[in-house]
């Protein structure tokens, strides 16, 4: 089944928005931690892999290998549930 707006499987638009929300909580959990990058390398790619959710983590990690197997830097960062959380009193973009 698709998106009739755009032809995109729903279950791709719901894979990158989980992402977008997890990206967005980690960008929130640097600007309280900044410590959280001095493990990234570099110019790498950031993959997240939630541990609550394994249809997630499976489609993230085969995106990470395919960038692996392209030549790029893949950094895999594994997500404990309700690690990273957006601020409830803000929106996606961190705003209020």
């Amino acid at each position: 089944m698709c998106d009739a707006r755009n032809n995109v499987p729903l279950s791709a638009r719901g894979a990158a928005s989980r992402n977008i929300e997890l990206g967005f909580g980690f960008t929130q959990a640097v600007f309280d931690n900044p410590e959280l990058l001095s493990d990234i390398p570099d110019g790498a790619m950031v993959i997240f892999l939630p541990e609550d959710d394994p249809d997630q983590t499976a489609h993230n990690r085969e995106i990470g290998l395919r960038w692996l197997d392209r030549g790029h830097d893949v950094y895999f960062r594994h997500v404990k549930p309700g690690e990273f959380r957006l601020d409830p009193g803000c929106d996606a973009t961190g705003r209020p």
